[in-house]
């Protein structure tokens, strides 16, 4: 495994996030690069242990790949109504799932000793959520600016060409 170069980690601190879900865990997004070095976003996920108490130190982390970041965006966009990913981690049994829902988009992390983080993101946080994927979007296509991103994410990821 490859370390998180120090302007990654910086980078993150200052654009790291959490989404709250009561019942089973919380979420922390930031900003971070693949192996590749390729701008994505990670997600941490921690249980519930108690009332607004979250197992942080036991914590599983997912990152979603060059191929999936744009898919998950147009879900947060809602171009598309729902994305899975499965296969990641050494022994390929991490997953994601995103899928819109009224008032925002709800949000399963899991690995298979882990169990689930299941998160609904509320508007306010998609927004968020949002900004933050699109900030590394353009970083990763700096040729582009951000107002053109989601008319490429409609055109490419859009729900009728994902028919």
């Amino acid at each position: 495994m490859t370390s998180i170069p120090e302007d990654a980690l910086a980078d993150r601190k200052a654009c790291q996030f959490h989404v709250y879900g009561a019942k089973s865990g919380a979420l922390e997004w930031y900003p971070t690069v693949t192996q590749k070095e390729f701008p994505t976003l990670g997600v941490d996920a921690a249980k519930v242990v108690g009332d607004k108490q979250y197992d942080w130190k036991g914590k599983m982390i997912f990152q979603l790949t060059r191929p999936e970041l744009p898919i998950f965006m147009a879900v947060l966009c809602h171009f598309r109504e729902s994305c899975h990913f499965r296969g990641h981690g050494d022994a390929h049994d991490k997953g994601l799932e995103a899928r819109t829902q009224k008032g925002g988009v709800f949000i399963r992390v899991y690995q298979a000793d882990f169990g689930a983080v299941a998160v609904p993101v509320n508007e306010a946080d998609a927004f968020y959520l949002l900004s933050l994927g699109m900030r590394q979007l353009v970083k990763a296509q700096p040729w582009l600016h951000g107002q053109n991103i989601p008319a490429l994410l409609r055109a490419a990821l859009g729900q009728a060409n994902s028919r």
